[in-house]
C-alpha cells in the first residue's frame, strides 16, 4: 500500500461553499477559521479563502475542474510527510 502524505490547499470563491467537496476529495477544513467561513460562506458575498487538508497518497490531486464547476478555484497547494 502506498504511504499517504499530508496535501494542503487553498480554494477561493464566494457565495455557498460546496460542501459536497469535503467528500468528494476526501478533505477536511485545515484550521478553525477556514471551518468557521465554510459555516458562514452562505452569508458572504465577498471571495473568502479556505485551508482545506487531505491524507491521501502522494500523486493525488483536488479535483479542479470540479471545484470550477461550483465556481471556487484552486489557487494553492502543497504537499509535506
Amino acid at each position: 500500500m502506498e504511504s499517504r502524505m499530508l496535501h494542503t490547499f487553498t480554494v477561493e470563491g464566494k457565495g455557498h461553499f460546496p460542501i459536497d467537496m469535503l467528500r468528494y476529495d476526501e478533505c477536511f477544513p485545515n484550521d478553525q477559521n477556514s471551518a468557521a467561513a465554510i459555516a458562514n460562506s452562505q452569508w458572504g458575498d465577498g471571495n473568502v479563502k479556505i485551508h482545506l487538508a487531505a491524507w491521501q497518497p502522494k500523486r493525488w490531486k483536488p479535483t479542479e475542474k470540479r471545484w470550477e464547476s461550483f465556481l471556487w478555484k484552486i489557487i494553492q497547494t502543497r504537499v509535506s510527510w
